[in-house]
């Protein structure tokens, strides 16, 4: 089987031409920063060459995740068969898969598929993953990944399965993931904030025959509203509207029509991300190698489009912000080459002079850092504070709408009107996920339309307000670091860089306080408002999977169910009406109960994001100031040790300035050519 993508030249291949080149460059990058030793000049703040390093560990491993999602019996392990070209994945009529499959590359003679377990579920209690054979994988992985949904405590013992497999479009650093469906009670947390979080594209499966119901419509509703715009919608069962049209009941071109209607507004992708599938004839025409079959199922082209849009956006994406990261580690190389070289020009008499005669502007420049973190901290304790006030006043709101929600509910299980535990538990299950649900993207739009604007435009605020007293702070360091290393009222030495937030919002200050290589590298490349406005963002983001995380269904639905089976119920439909509103009743006292301790966690969490942020400026505005104190230190240690001689330190210093010429130039190169097409 293989995959019939035609683009030439090969889109993965040229970001996997780039991605070594970015390596190679930053490899040539941290040697040069390790042989300047400026990470032990740099007392406080980010370590460039650390910096560096950790970039490097990444390039080496950044992997493209294709995430594929949507409620049971989607079609989503047909439609990742289809693509694996062979019946691998267990599907049928019924939700089956319990467990989320990993999928890599791995060429025919070492594919393998090997199961995760949760923490103590595996073989006599363990967790340790093991293989399985892979001779006849689909009735193996049976065993496993099958659950009876019908059970609504059934629960896989399995965590995860990785499936390593000769499948091309995983062949150049793509993994695709089939995760469990949405109908699971237990899954959407873990799949929102762990795998959605941490994927590249979305691939959401909706059943041709169930398009756009009003279950669909909530989920996508709920991951729209957490930030996910780049969604690829399949319609899977497509032969089903194929078959419909042959029998004069509607045609291909209207379904569609309408489907792009519905859907093209929930993707950024617009109809490019809105695809029609027959799965089974894809798998079907592969396993035969009926190019024709395989040709007329769609597949193609949503595999077409799936990489393209990794390449050239995902991709593309982070090799810019690498090299936005890489590009700040090279600046700082800069600023301390020639630095260096005039405090080694320096005697050291006169080097001592100079910096005891710069100790009391530094002093002054530590009382302005303290004074400009100080107006940080009260911003971000009010912004929490506001945030807190904000949930407090729609959380209070929320349970008189939960009661409003669950009147124009129609339960569809069937329930016998004896009423025992067992009969009526189904029903209460049912309207319990429907209220949870709708809490959800409650709670997510609000977070969405007013809590991320907010913190957002208070985080503006504050660069702005800030912007002054940055632009003098750095303009008196750098009027300090020429005055030590060259003397008072010499006009030859002059490296000025932006005076502003950019500069102490570099990504090696905030990549090295919150350990994110990628949004470090936004930061470099936006600037400090675009940076901002992201934490803001994301600081709200996943709060509505916070708030629901206190929201135990479990602790409501015993007092409901026991509520219930005690009231005598004349018919079916009274019978049905007593189950949602005691489920109501008890969603809303336990919101209520809830309501204060899910405001605060809120304020918490903001806080700690905004925190962050605030450590992000002290670092920079630490490290400004221990730049100069550092190389004046080194090179003044050195000089009355009396271990180097200065005329050799020079030569070397220049040597080392001009290969870090060399490597900004290539790193300026490779970032027009990542940046303004896709050029081979």
């Amino acid at each position: 089987m293989t995959l019939s993508v035609d683009t030439t030249p090969n889109l993965f291949e040229i970001y996997e031409r780039r991605r070594k080149e970015l390596t190679t460059i930053a490899r040539r990058q941290h040697e040069l920063l390790l042989t300047l030793a400026i990470d032990e000049t740099q007392a406080e703040g980010t370590k460039p060459a650390a910096l560096v390093r950790d970039l490097i560990t990444r390039l080496e491993s950044e992997r493209l995740r294709v995430l594929v999602i949507g409620r049971f019996s989607a079609g989503k392990s047909t439609f990742i068969n289809a693509l694996l070209g062979s019946a691998i994945l267990p599907s049928s009529p019924a939700p089956t898969t319990g467990v989320l499959c990993e999928i890599r590359w791995a060429d025919e003679a070492h594919k393998k598929a090997t199961l995760f377990p949760k923490p103590n579920m595996g073989a006599d209690g363990g967790s340790e993953p093991f293989e399985i054979e892979i001779h006849d994988l689909q009735k193996e992985l049976a065993q496993y990944v099958k659950i009876d949904f019908r059970d609504s405590a059934a629960t896989s013992k399995y965590r995860k399965l990785e499936l390593e497999w000769p499948l091309p479009l995983c062949e150049h650093s793509v993994d695709i993931i089939d995760s469990v469906g949405l109908d699971d009670p237990d899954s959407r947390d873990r799949i929102t904030m762990d795998e959605t979080a941490a994927a590249d594209a979305i691939v959401y499966c909706i059943p041709s025959g169930m398009a756009y119901s009003a279950k669909d419509q909530q989920v996508i509703g709920f991951l729209h509203s957490l930030g996910y715009r780049s969604i690829f919608f399949v319609l899977t069962y497509w032969d089903l509207i194929k078959a419909s049209a042959a029998m004069g009941e509607t045609t291909e071109e209207r379904f569609a029509a309408e489907q792009r209607h519905n859907l093209a507004p929930w993707t950024d992708l617009g109809d490019d991300g809105i695809k029609f599938v027959d799965s089974k004839s894809a798998l079907l025409g592969r396993v035969k190698s009926d190019r024709g079959m395989v040709a007329s199922s769609g597949i193609e082209t949503l595999e077409t489009g799936l990489q393209r849009f990794l390449t050239q956006e995902r991709a593309r994406a982070k090799l810019l912000t690498s090299l936005h990261v890489l590009r700040s580690a090279n600046r700082a190389a800069r600023t301390a080459i020639p630095t260096r070289i005039s405090l080694w020009q320096t005697s050291a008499a006169e080097l001592e002079r100079r910096y005891k005669e710069a100790e009391v502007p530094l002093q002054s420049l530590e009382t302005q850092r303290q004074l400009m973190v100080a107006n940080v901290d009260i911003a971000v304790k009010d912004t929490s504070r506001e945030a807190r006030d904000l949930a407090s006043r729609h959380l209070l709101e929320l349970p008189d709408r939960v009661k409003e929600w669950v009147e124009g509910y129609e339960i569809t299980t069937d329930i016998p009107l004896r009423t025992t535990k067992e009969n009526i538990q189904p029903a209460v299950d049912e309207v319990t996920r429907y209220l949870k649900e709708r809490v959800e993207a409650d709670i997510a739009g609000w977070v969405q339309k007013e809590l991320a604007p907010m913190v957002s435009a208070r985080m503006q605020q504050l660069q702005d307000s800030l912007e002054e007293h940055a632009r003098t702070f750095v303009d008196r360091v750098d009027e300090l670091r020429i005055q030590i290393a060259v003397g008072v009222g010499n006009d030859n030495f002059e490296q000025r860089q932006g005076s502003t937030l950019v500069r102490i919002l570099t990504a090696t200050a905030y990549v090295g306080l919150t350990g994110n290589l990628l949004i470090g590298g936004m930061g470099a490349m936006l600037g400090p408002r675009a940076l901002m406005t992201t934490v803001g963002i994301q600081a709200a983001s996943n709060l509505a999977l916070l708030a629901l995380g206190m929201l135990n269904p479990v602790t409501f639905v015993v007092t409901s169910v026991g509520a219930i089976v005690a009231t005598l119920f004349l018919n079916h439909d009274s019978l049905k009406k007593g189950i949602k509103e005691k489920v109501a009743e008890s969603v809303a006292t336990e919101l209520v109960k809830r309501r204060h301790e899910m405001a605060t966690n809120i304020e918490d969490k903001i806080f700690e994001r905004l925190t962050e942020v605030r450590n992000a400026i002290d670092a920079g505005l630490r490290g400004e100031i221990a730049s100069v104190r550092g190389e004046v230190e080194a090179v003044l240690a050195a000089q009355q040790r009396g271990q180097a001689d200065a005329d050799a330190e020079i030569r070397k210093l220049q040597s080392l300035e001009r290969a870090n010429l060399a490597v900004e130039e290539e790193i300026e190169s490779l970032m027009y050519e990542a940046g303004m097409g896709d050029r081979a």
